[in-house]
């Protein structure tokens, strides 16, 4: 659930309901980072996937490749020169 949920429901919750922080998430479609909780009650699952937020997806970006010093002012093989 959002920050804002979470303000409106916090001081209303069942006695055994919690909600747990999940920090700030970039989510598809959405311009900003919110604030993610997640509810715990014994009776809920407490596992879950990662949430897959914008910083976590991976994209066709190569990481470790020549293309990844692109506009660095290094040459790609600046690494190697140095050894």
């Amino acid at each position: 659930m959002s920050d804002v949920t979470h303000g409106l429901v916090t001081r209303d919750l069942a006695e055994g309901v919690s909600l747990c922080d999940l920090s700030e998430h970039r989510l598809k479609d959405l311009a900003h980072q919110y604030r993610l909780f997640q509810v715990a009650a014994v009776e809920l699952p407490t596992d879950f996937p990662t949430i897959r937020s914008l910083e976590v997806l991976p994209n066709n970006l190569p990481g470790n490749s020549p293309a990844s010093s692109a506009g660095s002012g290094r040459s790609p093989n600046s690494t190697l020169e140095q050894n």
